[in-house]
């Protein structure tokens, strides 16, 4: 079986290629990640991708044994009777456990595509907990700016962004992402993402600085103290989660001036910051993005190129990359 992963720190899709299920997980960020969490998350997934044995008592995936009166069944090869072989004896007491397939097709393969992941040390972390996890050493983990290009982008060049919880941009040549823009994180970088917004809103809000109707709904909204808000951001974890948590009230409320200079300003940011600094090195104006937040933003980012008249073109915005990796990998990898 083989399973591509998006992981995020907002939540983590997992994809077998060959049929499409999926199941969704937490976010595992190996930055905000412990590995108990992380494997717990491993372990949920293995759970749902193994197949179950069947009921006994219906006969199915039956045949019958040496003794010849029916009575000595045992279960076939099929893959609806997998997991038990008979023994000697040829009879139903002497059947004997085969090890437990790893995946409903055998061995794992995974390819993991994580927030965090750039990382060296972090990266090699999440390979040995992934080889841990589902016991195979056929495990690929690479970043998330390399999942959202192959997602967006496949073999096309282009300018490729992720606007989600966080935020990156990178110039990929169809192949592998040739210049990207250093990731500082959600305390000092993340610009134009969700946690950049929220972080924006927030400052504002406890520094007495937003309108006040604004701030009036914020609080209806959110209504913690000043003093709680700050125990979310420097005292409980996942604190760039907390942040990203409060941009849809930016979305909602953007009939405020304050609020709608602020979305502009944040994504402005985000292109002064990330994608100039690629774009002027890769001679690239097509621009590709990824991420839930920048496709709730899509209509508004595309006013925002036109009428800024900013030198890109929006080619695709796109929520979730994994039905994009799901085609690259059937395509490339002969899956």
């Amino acid at each position: 079986m083989t399973i591509i992963v998006d992981s995020g720190s907002t939540k983590t899709t997992w994809m077998d290629v060959k049929s499409g299920n999926k199941i969704v997980t937490e976010g595992l960020n190996p930055h905000f990640t412990s590995d108990e969490v992380f494997l717990k998350a491993c372990s949920i997934v293995r759970e749902k991708y193994t197949p179950q044995p069947p009921s006994r008592g219906d006969g199915e995936g039956l045949i019958p044994s040496s003794r010849g009166d029916g009575e000595g069944l045992i279960p076939s090869s099929r893959g609806d009777g997998e997991g038990l072989i008979p023994s000697s004896r040829g009879d139903e007491e002497g059947l004997s456990m085969r090890p437990p397939l790893r995946g409903a097709g055998g061995v794992y393969t995974i390819f993991f595509y994580g927030a965090g992941c750039g990382n060296p040390n972090q990266r090699e972390r999440v390979e040995r907990l992934l080889k841990e996890a589902f016991d195979t050493v056929n495990v690929h983990v690479e970043t998330d700016m390399l999942g959202a290009c192959r997602a967006v982008s496949g073999d096309e060049p282009s300018l490729v962004g992720i606007l989600g919880t966080g935020s990156n941009a990178c110039y990929y040549d169809g192949k592998k992402v040739v210049y990207q823009a250093f990731s500082a994180g959600y305390i000092l970088g993340d610009h134009g993402s969700a946690n950049h917004v929220g972080r924006k809103l927030l400052e504002t809000y406890l520094s007495g600085r937003m309108p006040y109707n604004t701030a009036a709904d914020f609080h209806a909204t959110y209504p913690l103290s000043h003093e709680e808000l700050i125990e979310m951001v420097y005292h409980r974890p996942n604190p760039n989660r907390f942040l990203a948590s409060l941009a849809p009230f930016a979305l909602k409320n953007s009939r405020y001036t304050f609020i709608a200079a602020m979305l502009e300003n944040c994504f402005n940011e985000w292109i002064r910051f990330q994608v100039e600094s690629i774009s002027g090195k890769s001679k690239c104006t097509d621009l590709c993005i990824v991420g839930g937040f920048g496709k709730a933003m899509e209509s508004r980012i595309k006013n925002y190129v036109v009428y800024d008249d900013m030198p890109y073109t929006i080619k695709k915005i796109i929520s979730d990359p994994i039905i994009g990796l799901r085609k690259y990998h059937l395509k490339y990898y002969s899956l």
